[in-house]
């Protein structure tokens, strides 16, 4: 639909003459120009010819556009230009690693690493949520500076054994498996407290033990002289719990006797008779 707007004004010898704009509007574009109408009052006879600059104004409400174009980022504007926009690359993840060996006891932490790019010209927002087997469990957040890498990191603390898949940004991770936390009881060393004694004298020998497992345990220690078991001590620890056990071992026969604790060498002791040691003195 075309809207004329025209401003009439009286000239000199009574010539009325018209002057304005014809603004032409659709949807589409805003069309500005001039026209000019002359008429003589009495007679009807053309009078000169009078042109007014046209104005442009909106169809809405009236008001003048001047013959402005809007321009918005990306878009076609009324008055046939537009832009670019912004020519930005969203974040690239480069890549979700799961920290460790896969190998986790019930009460540790599975850790998630993402890893992305950002090639835009501003920064840009990574959030990223771990999944466990399908179902979220944890979600972080991290700004990247423009055309720069960054990491954050997703953790989850798993309760119960099993296996279970890991999963962040769209992309798994990795598996784990959780057990159940053991006991791990070891000798961390051992000595003898004498290097001779006579036949049927006690030998003092200790062992230091340390449980470095997540569970209460139980254990067997055992002394060998010469690969052969000789004595035992039970011990039991709690986690991180360490004890010395002594033991008091005494020999009929005279002789050189390699000691062992659970394989841990204590020491040699010699062995001699009344005999052997008052012969030497």
């Amino acid at each position: 639909m075309a809207v004329v707007v025209a401003c009439l004004v009286v000239g000199a010898a009574g010539v009325l003459a018209g002057g304005g704009a014809v603004a032409l509007f659709s949807d589409e574009e805003t069309v500005s120009g001039s026209f000019s109408v002359a008429t003589d009052y009495d007679s009807g006879t053309p009078a000169t010819n009078v042109t007014t600059p046209g104005n442009a104004s909106t169809h809405e409400n009236g008001t003048s556009a001047k013959n402005e174009s809007t321009t918005a980022p990306g878009n076609g504007t009324r008055n046939g230009t537009h832009d670019r926009g912004t020519n930005d690359t969203a974040l690239e993840v480069a890549a979700v690693s799961l920290s460790g060996d896969g190998e986790l006891t019930t009460g540790e932490a599975a850790t998630v690493t993402v890893r992305a790019v950002n090639r835009a010209n501003e920064s840009r927002e990574l959030a990223a949520t771990l999944s466990v087997d399908g179902t979220a469990t944890a979600t972080n957040t991290t700004t990247v500076s423009p055309n720069e890498t960054a990491s954050l990191t997703l953790s989850r603390t798993l309760e119960s054994p099993g296996n279970y898949t890991l999963a962040a940004a769209g992309r798994v991770a990795g598996t784990v498996t959780v057990s159940a936390p053991v006991a791990d009881i070891d000798v961390t060393d051992a000595s003898v407290a004498q290097g001779e004694v006579q036949v049927n004298e006690t030998v003092p020998v200790s062992a230091t033990v340390a449980n470095d497992g997540g569970a209460n345990g139980s254990v067997d220690l055992v002394l060998r002289a010469n690969g052969t078991a000789i004595d035992s001590r039970a011990v039991r620890l709690g986690p991180g719990e360490r004890d010395t056990v002594e033991f008091d071992p005494a020999f009929e026969a005279a002789g050189s006797y390699d000691l062992t604790v659970d394989g841990v060498d204590a020491g040699t002791v010699l062995v001699e008779n009344d005999t052997d040691l008052n012969d030497s003195s």
